[in-house]
Protein backbone atom coordinates (compact mmCIF):
# COMPACT_ATOMS: atom_id res chain seq x y z
CA UNK A 1 0.00 0.00 0.00
CA UNK A 2 1.63 3.40 -1.00
CA UNK A 3 0.37 6.51 0.94
CA UNK A 4 1.43 10.01 0.97
CA UNK A 5 1.03 12.98 3.64
CA UNK A 6 1.89 15.79 5.41
CA UNK A 7 2.94 16.68 9.29
CA UNK A 8 1.00 19.72 10.74
CA UNK A 9 2.91 22.74 11.59
CA UNK A 10 2.02 23.43 15.44
CA UNK A 11 3.15 27.14 14.98
CA UNK A 12 5.77 29.89 14.16
CA UNK A 13 8.53 31.65 15.95
CA UNK A 14 7.22 35.33 16.80
CA UNK A 15 9.32 38.30 14.67
CA UNK A 16 11.39 39.99 16.35
CA UNK A 17 10.72 43.57 16.49
CA UNK A 18 12.82 45.71 13.57
CA UNK A 19 15.46 47.89 14.41
CA UNK A 20 15.01 51.33 14.61
CA UNK A 21 16.01 53.09 11.65
CA UNK A 22 18.65 55.84 11.21
CA UNK A 23 19.89 58.34 8.61
CA UNK A 24 23.55 57.30 7.12
CA UNK A 25 25.44 60.16 5.98
CA UNK A 26 23.86 63.68 5.54
CA UNK A 27 20.17 64.02 5.59
CA UNK A 28 18.05 66.10 3.30
CA UNK A 29 18.25 69.15 4.83
CA UNK A 30 22.17 69.14 4.65
CA UNK A 31 22.39 68.10 1.29
CA UNK A 32 19.83 70.28 -0.14
CA UNK A 33 21.89 73.15 1.94
CA UNK A 34 24.78 72.38 0.56
CA UNK A 35 23.66 71.97 -2.99
CA UNK A 36 21.51 75.69 -2.77
CA UNK A 37 25.24 77.38 -1.19
CA UNK A 38 27.18 75.59 -4.16
CA UNK A 39 24.62 77.02 -6.90
CA UNK A 40 25.07 80.37 -4.91
CA UNK A 41 28.83 80.50 -5.27
CA UNK A 42 29.27 79.22 -8.71
CA UNK A 43 26.45 81.93 -9.31
CA UNK A 44 27.91 84.78 -7.36
CA UNK A 45 31.53 83.41 -9.37
CA UNK A 46 30.25 83.78 -12.62
CA UNK A 47 28.63 87.23 -11.92
CA UNK A 48 31.90 88.73 -10.51
CA UNK A 49 33.83 87.15 -13.87
CA UNK A 50 31.50 88.81 -15.79
CA UNK A 51 30.76 92.23 -13.70
CA UNK A 52 34.90 92.78 -13.39
CA UNK A 53 35.02 92.40 -17.22
CA UNK A 54 31.81 94.61 -17.80
CA UNK A 55 34.05 97.47 -14.88
CA UNK A 56 37.37 96.72 -16.70
CA UNK A 57 35.53 97.05 -20.03
CA UNK A 58 33.92 100.41 -19.17
CA UNK A 59 36.80 102.08 -17.34
CA UNK A 60 39.34 101.29 -19.93
CA UNK A 61 37.00 102.96 -22.31
CA UNK A 62 36.49 105.72 -20.01
CA UNK A 63 40.16 106.44 -20.10
CA UNK A 64 40.84 105.83 -23.69
CA UNK A 65 38.05 108.68 -24.45
CA UNK A 66 40.01 110.70 -21.98
CA UNK A 67 43.14 110.43 -23.40
CA UNK A 68 42.28 110.94 -26.79
CA UNK A 69 40.76 114.40 -25.98
CA UNK A 70 43.86 115.24 -23.99
CA UNK A 71 45.59 114.16 -26.78
CA UNK A 72 43.85 116.03 -29.58
CA UNK A 73 43.55 119.10 -27.28
CA UNK A 74 47.59 118.89 -27.61
CA UNK A 75 47.75 118.44 -31.30
CA UNK A 76 44.96 120.78 -32.41
CA UNK A 77 47.93 123.25 -33.67
CA UNK A 78 50.41 122.14 -36.48
CA UNK A 79 54.35 122.13 -35.44
CA UNK A 80 55.13 125.48 -36.90
CA UNK A 81 53.04 127.10 -34.28
CA UNK A 82 54.40 125.23 -31.79
CA UNK A 83 57.31 126.67 -32.76
CA UNK A 84 56.78 130.21 -33.19
CA UNK A 85 54.78 130.40 -30.35
CA UNK A 86 56.75 128.32 -28.01
CA UNK A 87 60.16 129.02 -29.12
CA UNK A 88 61.99 125.96 -30.72
CA UNK A 89 62.13 123.79 -27.45
CA UNK A 90 65.04 122.40 -25.61
CA UNK A 91 67.88 120.63 -26.67
CA UNK A 92 68.27 117.26 -26.36
CA UNK A 93 69.66 116.07 -23.21
CA UNK A 94 68.96 119.57 -21.91
CA UNK A 95 66.96 119.29 -18.36
CA UNK A 96 66.48 123.22 -17.90
CA UNK A 97 65.31 125.52 -20.21
CA UNK A 98 63.69 129.47 -20.67
CA UNK A 99 60.92 130.56 -18.06
CA UNK A 100 59.07 131.47 -21.09
CA UNK A 101 59.46 127.27 -22.42
CA UNK A 102 58.57 126.26 -18.92
CA UNK A 103 55.34 127.89 -18.23
CA UNK A 104 54.26 126.72 -22.22
CA UNK A 105 54.96 123.45 -20.71
CA UNK A 106 52.97 123.66 -17.77
CA UNK A 107 50.19 125.31 -19.20
CA UNK A 108 49.90 122.65 -22.46
CA UNK A 109 50.03 119.58 -19.63
CA UNK A 110 47.65 121.25 -17.27
CA UNK A 111 45.78 122.18 -19.95
CA UNK A 112 45.50 118.06 -21.11
CA UNK A 113 45.05 116.85 -17.41
CA UNK A 114 42.33 119.13 -17.47
CA UNK A 115 40.64 118.01 -20.45
CA UNK A 116 41.33 114.35 -19.72
CA UNK A 117 39.49 114.74 -15.93
CA UNK A 118 36.64 116.76 -17.21
CA UNK A 119 33.22 114.52 -16.82
CA UNK A 120 35.17 111.42 -15.15
CA UNK A 121 33.95 109.58 -12.64
CA UNK A 122 37.54 108.18 -12.61
CA UNK A 123 40.77 109.92 -11.35
CA UNK A 124 43.19 109.83 -14.16
CA UNK A 125 46.32 111.02 -13.41
CA UNK A 126 48.36 112.17 -15.64
CA UNK A 127 52.06 111.03 -16.07
CA UNK A 128 53.17 113.52 -18.84
CA UNK A 129 52.22 115.68 -21.90
CA UNK A 130 55.14 116.09 -24.32
CA UNK A 131 55.86 117.00 -27.94
CA UNK A 132 58.11 114.80 -29.61
CA UNK A 133 59.71 115.25 -33.17
CA UNK A 134 58.61 113.40 -36.62
CA UNK A 135 61.24 110.73 -35.44
CA UNK A 136 60.03 110.35 -31.84
CA UNK A 137 63.16 111.09 -30.28
CA UNK A 138 63.61 114.84 -29.75
CA UNK A 139 61.02 116.68 -27.67
CA UNK A 140 60.43 119.95 -29.02
CA UNK A 141 58.25 121.14 -25.74
CA UNK A 142 58.31 119.45 -22.42
CA UNK A 143 60.61 118.54 -19.40
CA UNK A 144 60.99 114.68 -20.27
CA UNK A 145 61.34 112.38 -22.40
CA UNK A 146 58.97 109.21 -22.80
CA UNK A 147 59.42 106.11 -20.80
CA UNK A 148 57.17 103.56 -21.93
CA UNK A 149 57.69 99.83 -21.94
CA UNK A 150 54.67 98.92 -24.06
CA UNK A 151 53.66 95.10 -23.16
CA UNK A 152 50.76 94.74 -25.72
CA UNK A 153 50.83 95.43 -29.07
CA UNK A 154 50.06 99.26 -30.22
CA UNK A 155 46.42 100.05 -31.38
CA UNK A 156 44.87 103.05 -33.04
CA UNK A 157 41.68 105.13 -32.98
CA UNK A 158 41.40 106.83 -36.45
CA UNK A 159 45.19 108.17 -36.59
CA UNK A 160 45.94 108.43 -32.80
CA UNK A 161 47.76 105.38 -31.56
CA UNK A 162 47.52 104.01 -27.94
CA UNK A 163 50.23 101.85 -26.09
CA UNK A 164 50.43 100.11 -22.75
CA UNK A 165 52.45 99.32 -20.76
CA UNK A 166 54.87 100.63 -17.51
CA UNK A 167 55.76 103.74 -18.12
CA UNK A 168 59.43 104.95 -15.69
CA UNK A 169 59.17 108.21 -14.19
CA UNK A 170 61.45 109.93 -11.41
CA UNK A 171 62.39 106.19 -10.89
CA UNK A 172 59.41 104.63 -10.23
CA UNK A 173 57.21 102.63 -12.57
CA UNK A 174 53.21 103.32 -13.33
CA UNK A 175 51.32 100.91 -15.28
CA UNK A 176 50.00 103.54 -18.14
CA UNK A 177 48.88 103.90 -21.11
CA UNK A 178 49.91 106.41 -23.98
CA UNK A 179 48.27 108.52 -26.60
CA UNK A 180 50.52 109.55 -29.22
CA UNK A 181 48.69 111.96 -32.15
CA UNK A 182 50.50 113.73 -35.30
CA UNK A 183 50.94 117.04 -35.60
CA UNK A 184 51.27 117.89 -39.58
CA UNK A 185 52.86 120.93 -40.92
CA UNK A 186 51.11 123.42 -43.45
CA UNK A 187 51.42 120.44 -46.46
CA UNK A 188 49.81 117.95 -44.22
CA UNK A 189 52.80 116.11 -43.96
CA UNK A 190 53.73 114.71 -40.23
CA UNK A 191 56.27 116.79 -38.59
CA UNK A 192 55.88 115.64 -34.57
CA UNK A 193 53.60 113.96 -32.48
CA UNK A 194 51.94 115.20 -29.19
CA UNK A 195 52.22 112.19 -26.76
CA UNK A 196 49.77 111.85 -23.25
CA UNK A 197 51.04 109.34 -21.01
CA UNK A 198 47.80 108.19 -18.16
CA UNK A 199 48.26 106.37 -15.26
CA UNK A 200 46.14 103.25 -14.92
CA UNK A 201 46.50 102.73 -10.99
CA UNK A 202 43.14 103.88 -10.89
CA UNK A 203 41.55 101.56 -13.05
CA UNK A 204 42.87 99.15 -10.56
CA UNK A 205 42.52 100.88 -7.73
CA UNK A 206 38.81 100.85 -8.81
CA UNK A 207 38.59 97.30 -9.77
CA UNK A 208 40.26 96.28 -6.23
CA UNK A 209 37.35 97.93 -4.96
CA UNK A 210 34.76 96.35 -7.15
CA UNK A 211 36.67 92.58 -6.32
CA UNK A 212 36.63 93.21 -2.51
CA UNK A 213 33.00 94.24 -2.63
CA UNK A 214 31.94 91.54 -4.66
CA UNK A 215 33.71 89.00 -2.33
CA UNK A 216 31.95 90.64 0.87
CA UNK A 217 28.75 90.23 -1.43
CA UNK A 218 29.58 86.63 -2.56
CA UNK A 219 30.10 85.80 1.15
CA UNK A 220 26.87 87.32 2.12
CA UNK A 221 24.78 86.11 0.05
CA UNK A 222 26.17 82.03 0.48
CA UNK A 223 25.96 82.48 4.15
CA UNK A 224 22.59 83.91 3.70
CA UNK A 225 21.87 80.64 1.01
CA UNK A 226 22.53 78.08 3.24
CA UNK A 227 20.35 79.85 6.32
CA UNK A 228 17.53 80.06 3.60
CA UNK A 229 18.12 76.62 1.92
CA UNK A 230 18.78 74.82 5.47
CA UNK A 231 15.44 76.55 6.95
CA UNK A 232 13.38 75.93 4.06
CA UNK A 233 14.86 72.62 3.93
CA UNK A 234 13.89 71.92 7.65
CA UNK A 235 10.26 72.90 6.75
CA UNK A 236 10.10 70.41 3.74
CA UNK A 237 11.83 67.26 6.23
CA UNK A 238 9.84 67.89 9.25
CA UNK A 239 6.81 66.08 7.63
CA UNK A 240 8.91 63.63 5.92
CA UNK A 241 10.68 62.73 9.62
CA UNK A 242 7.37 62.40 11.10
CA UNK A 243 5.92 60.40 8.41
CA UNK A 244 9.46 57.96 9.04
CA UNK A 245 8.59 58.17 12.73
CA UNK A 246 4.75 56.97 11.83
CA UNK A 247 6.48 54.21 9.48
CA UNK A 248 8.78 52.81 12.59
CA UNK A 249 5.73 52.74 15.28
CA UNK A 250 3.72 50.38 11.86
CA UNK A 251 6.89 48.27 11.59
CA UNK A 252 6.90 47.48 15.31
CA UNK A 253 3.67 46.00 14.98
CA UNK A 254 1.14 48.57 15.30
CA UNK A 255 -0.96 48.20 12.12
CA UNK A 256 -3.48 50.98 13.56
CA UNK A 257 -1.68 53.36 13.66
CA UNK A 258 -2.28 55.87 11.16
CA UNK A 259 0.08 59.07 9.94
CA UNK A 260 -1.04 62.34 11.63
CA UNK A 261 -0.11 64.58 8.60
CA UNK A 262 -2.47 66.70 6.42
CA UNK A 263 -2.15 68.72 3.41
CA UNK A 264 -2.65 68.07 -0.43
CA UNK A 265 0.85 68.26 -1.75
CA UNK A 266 2.95 65.42 -2.47
CA UNK A 267 4.07 64.43 1.65
CA UNK A 268 0.43 64.40 1.81
CA UNK A 269 -0.44 62.15 -0.69
CA UNK A 270 2.37 59.97 0.39
CA UNK A 271 0.83 60.10 3.92
CA UNK A 272 -2.80 58.92 2.69
CA UNK A 273 -0.77 55.91 0.25
CA UNK A 274 1.05 55.12 3.65
CA UNK A 275 -2.27 54.59 5.40
CA UNK A 276 -3.35 52.85 2.87
CA UNK A 277 -0.77 50.40 2.59
CA UNK A 278 -1.02 49.98 6.58
CA UNK A 279 -4.62 49.17 5.99
CA UNK A 280 -4.11 46.69 3.37
CA UNK A 281 -1.03 45.11 5.24
CA UNK A 282 -3.46 44.80 8.17
CA UNK A 283 -6.19 42.96 6.21
CA UNK A 284 -3.65 41.18 4.60
CA UNK A 285 -2.13 39.67 7.85
CA UNK A 286 -5.67 39.08 9.30
CA UNK A 287 -6.35 37.07 6.32
CA UNK A 288 -2.89 35.54 6.45
CA UNK A 289 -3.77 34.58 10.86
CA UNK A 290 -7.01 33.31 9.01
CA UNK A 291 -5.77 31.18 6.30
CA UNK A 292 -2.63 29.75 8.70
CA UNK A 293 -5.66 28.84 11.40
CA UNK A 294 -7.75 27.45 8.55
CA UNK A 295 -4.36 25.58 7.32
CA UNK A 296 -4.04 24.71 10.55
CA UNK A 297 -7.18 22.80 10.87
CA UNK A 298 -7.05 21.53 7.53
CA UNK A 299 -3.10 19.74 8.50
CA UNK A 300 -5.11 18.07 11.43
CA UNK A 301 -7.93 17.00 9.47
CA UNK A 302 -5.83 15.10 6.84
CA UNK A 303 -3.91 13.81 9.49
CA UNK A 304 -6.82 12.47 11.45
CA UNK A 305 -8.31 11.23 7.57
CA UNK A 306 -4.98 9.34 6.88
CA UNK A 307 -4.93 8.08 10.50
CA UNK A 308 -8.00 6.35 9.69
CA UNK A 309 -6.85 4.74 7.00
CA UNK A 310 -5.43 1.08 7.30
CA UNK A 311 -2.58 0.91 8.31
CA UNK A 312 -1.92 -2.64 6.50
CA UNK A 313 -4.13 -4.67 4.66
CA UNK A 314 -5.40 -7.99 5.62
CA UNK A 315 -3.72 -11.61 4.23
CA UNK A 316 -6.70 -13.10 2.02
CA UNK A 317 -6.21 -16.63 1.87
CA UNK A 318 -5.88 -17.15 -1.75
CA UNK A 319 -5.86 -13.22 -2.73
CA UNK A 320 -2.97 -10.31 -2.94
CA UNK A 321 -4.60 -7.28 -1.76
CA UNK A 322 -2.98 -3.73 -2.31
CA UNK A 323 -3.74 0.04 -2.48
CA UNK A 324 -2.68 2.89 -3.84
CA UNK A 325 -3.37 6.55 -2.08
CA UNK A 326 -2.26 9.95 -3.11
CA UNK A 327 -4.39 12.92 -1.81
CA UNK A 328 -4.42 16.37 -3.58
CA UNK A 329 -3.80 19.27 -1.65
CA UNK A 330 -5.71 19.74 1.70
CA UNK A 331 -7.56 17.01 2.53
CA UNK A 332 -8.49 13.97 0.26
CA UNK A 333 -12.54 13.62 -0.67
CA UNK A 334 -11.38 9.94 -2.15
CA UNK A 335 -11.10 7.02 0.70
CA UNK A 336 -10.50 3.75 1.01
CA UNK A 337 -10.56 0.79 3.50
CA UNK A 338 -10.77 -3.11 3.69
CA UNK A 339 -13.85 -3.90 6.48
CA UNK A 340 -13.49 -7.73 7.84
CA UNK A 341 -17.50 -9.47 6.89
CA UNK A 342 -19.42 -11.99 8.16
CA UNK A 343 -18.24 -15.65 7.75
CA UNK A 344 -14.58 -14.93 7.41
CA UNK A 345 -15.16 -12.53 4.35
CA UNK A 346 -13.51 -9.03 3.25
CA UNK A 347 -15.37 -5.83 2.19
CA UNK A 348 -12.85 -3.95 -0.03
CA UNK A 349 -14.41 -0.57 -0.28
CA UNK A 350 -13.37 2.69 -2.35
CA UNK A 351 -15.50 6.13 -1.65
CA UNK A 352 -15.32 9.31 -3.72
CA UNK A 353 -17.43 12.21 -2.24
CA UNK A 354 -18.81 15.00 -4.79
CA UNK A 355 -17.08 18.49 -4.20
CA UNK A 356 -13.88 18.87 -2.61
CA UNK A 357 -12.53 20.10 0.70
CA UNK A 358 -13.24 19.57 4.26
CA UNK A 359 -17.50 19.39 3.32
CA UNK A 360 -16.54 16.27 0.96
CA UNK A 361 -13.77 14.76 3.17
CA UNK A 362 -16.05 15.18 6.74
CA UNK A 363 -18.97 13.15 4.46
CA UNK A 364 -16.17 10.47 3.72
CA UNK A 365 -15.50 9.95 6.65
CA UNK A 366 -19.03 9.67 7.98
CA UNK A 367 -19.59 6.81 5.13
CA UNK A 368 -16.90 4.87 5.70
CA UNK A 369 -17.50 4.89 9.76
CA UNK A 370 -21.51 3.61 9.07
CA UNK A 371 -20.12 0.97 7.14
CA UNK A 372 -17.41 -0.01 9.00
CA UNK A 373 -20.25 -0.07 12.12
CA UNK A 374 -22.58 -1.90 9.69
CA UNK A 375 -20.09 -4.57 7.98
CA UNK A 376 -19.57 -7.16 9.79
CA UNK A 377 -23.82 -7.18 10.58
CA UNK A 378 -24.66 -7.22 6.96
CA UNK A 379 -24.73 -10.20 4.31
CA UNK A 380 -23.89 -8.33 1.22
CA UNK A 381 -23.05 -5.70 -0.28
CA UNK A 382 -26.03 -4.18 -1.24
CA UNK A 383 -27.45 -4.70 2.32
CA UNK A 384 -24.26 -2.80 3.80
CA UNK A 385 -24.60 0.04 1.09
CA UNK A 386 -28.59 0.32 1.86
CA UNK A 387 -28.19 0.38 5.44
CA UNK A 388 -25.13 2.93 4.81
CA UNK A 389 -28.10 5.38 2.76
CA UNK A 390 -30.82 5.19 5.15
CA UNK A 391 -28.37 6.84 8.04
CA UNK A 392 -26.33 9.39 5.88
CA UNK A 393 -28.80 10.13 3.25
CA UNK A 394 -30.95 12.56 5.70
CA UNK A 395 -27.31 14.35 6.74
CA UNK A 396 -26.43 15.40 3.50
CA UNK A 397 -27.70 18.58 1.95
CA UNK A 398 -29.04 18.81 -1.35
CA UNK A 399 -26.15 18.14 -4.19
CA UNK A 400 -24.27 15.91 -1.85
CA UNK A 401 -23.60 12.69 -2.92
CA UNK A 402 -21.42 9.83 -1.66
CA UNK A 403 -20.36 7.57 -4.88
CA UNK A 404 -19.06 3.81 -3.33
CA UNK A 405 -17.89 0.46 -4.97
CA UNK A 406 -18.25 -2.38 -2.84
CA UNK A 407 -16.44 -6.36 -3.25
CA UNK A 408 -16.80 -8.92 -0.38
CA UNK A 409 -14.19 -11.36 -1.34
CA UNK A 410 -15.02 -14.44 -0.12
CA UNK A 411 -12.02 -17.01 0.53
CA UNK A 412 -14.00 -20.07 1.29
CA UNK A 413 -15.76 -19.85 -1.99
CA UNK A 414 -13.14 -18.20 -4.05
CA UNK A 415 -15.26 -16.07 -5.55
CA UNK A 416 -16.42 -11.92 -5.16
CA UNK A 417 -19.44 -10.38 -4.71
CA UNK A 418 -19.63 -6.41 -5.87
CA UNK A 419 -22.31 -3.63 -5.29
CA UNK A 420 -21.69 -0.35 -6.88
CA UNK A 421 -23.31 3.22 -5.82
CA UNK A 422 -22.54 5.64 -8.61
CA UNK A 423 -19.27 4.62 -9.02
CA UNK A 424 -16.73 3.81 -11.49
CA UNK A 425 -17.31 0.23 -13.14
CA UNK A 426 -15.04 -2.95 -11.64
CA UNK A 427 -12.42 -3.57 -13.84
CA UNK A 428 -11.32 -7.14 -14.46
CA UNK A 429 -8.14 -8.34 -16.54
CA UNK A 430 -8.30 -11.75 -17.14
CA UNK A 431 -5.01 -13.71 -16.95
CA UNK A 432 -6.15 -16.22 -19.53
CA UNK A 433 -6.25 -13.90 -22.31
CA UNK A 434 -4.90 -10.16 -20.86
CA UNK A 435 -8.61 -8.94 -21.88
CA UNK A 436 -10.13 -6.38 -20.08
CA UNK A 437 -13.95 -6.38 -18.59
CA UNK A 438 -15.27 -3.50 -16.81
CA UNK A 439 -18.14 -5.16 -14.51
CA UNK A 440 -21.11 -3.05 -14.42
CA UNK A 441 -23.92 -3.48 -11.71
CA UNK A 442 -26.89 -1.64 -11.14
CA UNK A 443 -26.92 1.62 -8.57
CA UNK A 444 -27.32 5.29 -7.61
CA UNK A 445 -24.98 7.36 -5.43
CA UNK A 446 -25.40 7.51 -1.40
CA UNK A 447 -27.31 10.60 -0.52
CA UNK A 448 -29.78 10.88 -4.05
CA UNK A 449 -32.55 8.77 -2.19
CA UNK A 450 -33.43 8.18 1.18
CA UNK A 451 -34.51 4.69 1.07
CA UNK A 452 -37.27 3.48 -1.44
CA UNK A 453 -35.24 4.02 -4.79
CA UNK A 454 -32.05 3.29 -3.81
CA UNK A 455 -33.34 0.29 -2.21
CA UNK A 456 -34.78 -0.95 -5.35
CA UNK A 457 -31.84 0.15 -7.87
CA UNK A 458 -28.61 -1.45 -5.70
CA UNK A 459 -27.60 -4.66 -7.10
CA UNK A 460 -24.99 -7.51 -5.55
CA UNK A 461 -23.27 -9.31 -8.69
CA UNK A 462 -21.30 -11.86 -8.34
CA UNK A 463 -17.95 -12.87 -10.07
CA UNK A 464 -15.92 -15.80 -10.37
CA UNK A 465 -12.09 -15.51 -10.58
CA UNK A 466 -9.77 -17.36 -12.20
CA UNK A 467 -6.10 -17.43 -10.73
CA UNK A 468 -3.97 -14.65 -12.10
CA UNK A 469 -7.19 -12.48 -12.99
CA UNK A 470 -6.92 -9.27 -11.12
CA UNK A 471 -9.42 -6.75 -9.90
CA UNK A 472 -9.07 -2.46 -9.76
CA UNK A 473 -11.58 -0.69 -7.46
CA UNK A 474 -11.15 3.08 -8.39
CA UNK A 475 -12.27 6.50 -8.42
CA UNK A 476 -12.78 8.24 -11.66
CA UNK A 477 -10.76 11.23 -10.54
CA UNK A 478 -7.67 8.78 -11.16
CA UNK A 479 -8.04 9.76 -14.81
CA UNK A 480 -8.56 13.12 -14.68
CA UNK A 481 -4.90 13.93 -13.01
CA UNK A 482 -3.10 16.62 -15.18
CA UNK A 483 0.33 17.53 -16.47
CA UNK A 484 1.78 21.19 -17.17
CA UNK A 485 -0.18 21.33 -20.72
CA UNK A 486 -3.29 21.05 -18.48
CA UNK A 487 -3.70 17.34 -20.27
CA UNK A 488 -5.80 14.92 -18.27
CA UNK A 489 -4.04 11.56 -18.24
CA UNK A 490 -7.11 9.73 -19.12
CA UNK A 491 -8.93 6.62 -19.12
CA UNK A 492 -8.04 4.69 -22.28
CA UNK A 493 -4.24 5.07 -21.08
CA UNK A 494 -4.69 3.90 -17.70
CA UNK A 495 -6.64 0.92 -18.50
CA UNK A 496 -4.03 -0.28 -21.01
CA UNK A 497 -1.14 -0.14 -17.89
CA UNK A 498 -3.95 -2.15 -15.98
CA UNK A 499 -4.02 -4.84 -18.40
CA UNK A 500 -0.04 -4.78 -19.07
CA UNK A 501 0.89 -4.70 -15.79
CA UNK A 502 -1.67 -7.02 -14.53
CA UNK A 503 0.45 -10.26 -13.94
CA UNK A 504 2.91 -8.16 -11.68
CA UNK A 505 2.84 -8.61 -7.56
CA UNK A 506 -0.20 -6.86 -6.43
CA UNK A 507 2.12 -3.98 -4.76
CA UNK A 508 4.57 -3.94 -7.84
CA UNK A 509 1.02 -3.51 -9.83
CA UNK A 510 0.07 -0.13 -7.63
CA UNK A 511 3.62 1.00 -7.11
CA UNK A 512 3.56 0.96 -11.64
CA UNK A 513 0.42 3.02 -11.74
CA UNK A 514 1.66 5.75 -8.92
CA UNK A 515 4.82 5.64 -11.22
CA UNK A 516 3.15 6.56 -13.91
CA UNK A 517 0.79 8.94 -12.69
CA UNK A 518 3.34 10.68 -11.03
CA UNK A 519 5.58 10.87 -14.72
CA UNK A 520 2.76 12.69 -16.02
CA UNK A 521 2.12 14.51 -13.66
CA UNK A 522 5.78 16.18 -13.98
CA UNK A 523 5.85 19.44 -12.20
CA UNK A 524 2.14 20.32 -12.01
CA UNK A 525 0.22 20.47 -8.48
CA UNK A 526 -1.73 17.39 -8.36
CA UNK A 527 -5.35 18.31 -9.24
CA UNK A 528 -7.32 15.45 -7.73
CA UNK A 529 -7.03 12.70 -5.23
CA UNK A 530 -6.03 9.26 -6.17
CA UNK A 531 -7.52 5.99 -4.24
CA UNK A 532 -7.35 2.72 -5.95
CA UNK A 533 -7.77 -1.09 -4.38
CA UNK A 534 -6.49 -3.70 -6.44
CA UNK A 535 -6.87 -7.53 -5.27
CA UNK A 536 -5.44 -10.41 -7.51
CA UNK A 537 -6.36 -14.29 -7.26
CA UNK A 538 -3.31 -16.48 -6.68
CA UNK A 539 -4.55 -19.60 -6.54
Amino acid sequence: MARRGAKGESGGRARPPPAKLRVHGLGIAAKFSIATSAVVAASMLVYAIVLNGLVSSVLSREIDEAGVLAVRALSVTDIESWRREYGTGLPPGSTQGTKTQVDQVTFNVRRAQQIAESGSRVHKKILDAVILDAERRAVINGAGTVGLRSVHATRKDGEIEIAEGLYDKQGQSHPARTYAAPLKDIQQKIAGWAVVALSEEAIEQTLGRVLRTLFVLTALFIALGLMVSWLVAQRITRPLQQLSGDMEIVARGDLEHRAKIAGSDEIGLLARTFDRMTQSLKDARELERRQAAQDHQIQIAREVQTALLPESLPQIDGFECAAGFQPAAGVSADYYDVLPGRDGAWNLIVVSASGSGVPAAMVTTMGRSLMKAAAESEDSPAQLLRHTNRLLAPDLRRGMYVSVIVVRVQPARGEVVVANAGAYPLVRIRAADGATEPIHSDGIALGFDKGPVFDRTIKDKSVSLEAGDRLVLCSPKIFKIENDAGAAIGEPALVRLFQREAGKHSDVFVSLVLGAVARHRGAAAQSADVAFLTVKRSR
